[in-house]
Parts: C-alpha cells; structure tokens; sequence
C-alpha cells in the first residue's frame, strides 16, 4: 500500500503523520511516540526520529570501526541502553544502512540515493514483527 508521510518539523517539535493511499490517517507521531489504528505504540525520541529520517547518528560516544570491507566500515556505538550499528559508504560519507537495538525492539534502516543532503528513500524494517515501510522523499520545504 502506497501513502505519505508529512513531516512538521519546528524548532524543539517533530510532528508526522502516516496517510494511506486516500489520505486517511493511518498513524501519528507526536510527543515521542508513534500511535496508530491497531498497532502498539512505538515510543521514539525527537531526536533519535530525526536521525533515522535523516541517515545519521552521532551516538553518545564517537563510533568504534568494528570492520573495513573496500568502501564500506562498519561502526557500533557503545555507551547507551541501545545497540546501534551503521555500514557506512566511505567515500560518500553516507550510511547505508542503520540498526538500531532496544529492549522493546530492533528497528533496521537501509538508505539508497540522496537529495540535497538527505536521504530519498529509506526502507524500514521492524525486526520483531518483520513489517517494512518504504519512505521516498518527494519534496521538502526549507524555511
């Protein structure tokens, strides 16, 4: 099923909403968690929401280089509740993908083509439950 996801984004706020095909709401993003018709909701910091969204994590600590495979490395970061590790594509100093490991759930990023800086589509994975959701960037406004 195609739809869209509308991103507000102010100083300090993040609010996003998941429409279906006829722009019926199917989820809603605000004040740190993800609520939905039928689904549990997904508690996800502001900032952690815009770092996935954007191919980034700066981590509380720099990253470790757990391995060098040609143009890619992969990094883990250390000193937090979460596991998160990244491939990241050397030589265009982008991420290729993200994984991201909580007590509540394992959430997977795979990042291809960029616009303007930021990633044009990511492929989300829930690990637990095996969902997908494919976002595109169609446009963005700057203010």
């Amino acid at each position: 099923m195609s739809g869209t996801l509308a991103v507000a984004q102010g100083q300090g706020s993040l609010e996003a909403t998941l429409s279906g095909p006829f722009g019926d709401p199917l989820a809603r993003y605000s004040e740190g968690a993800l609520r939905g018709k039928g689904i549990k909701p997904i508690a996800i910091e502001e900032k952690e929401l815009r770092w996935v969204l954007s191919g980034a994590w700066p981590g509380a600590q720099p990253p470790l280089v757990a391995g060098v495979d040609g143009d890619s490395a992969l990094l883990r970061w250390s000193g937090s509740p979460e596991r998160v590790e990244a491939v990241l594509d050397v030589p265009r100093a982008r991420f290729r993908s993200l994984r991201i490991e909580r007590r509540d759930g394992a959430i997977a990023a795979t990042y291809s083509d960029e616009v303007e800086g930021r990633p044009r589509r990511i492929d989300l994975e829930d690990l637990v439950s095996g969902n997908t959701l494919r976002l595109t960037l169609i446009a963005a406004e700057l203010p």
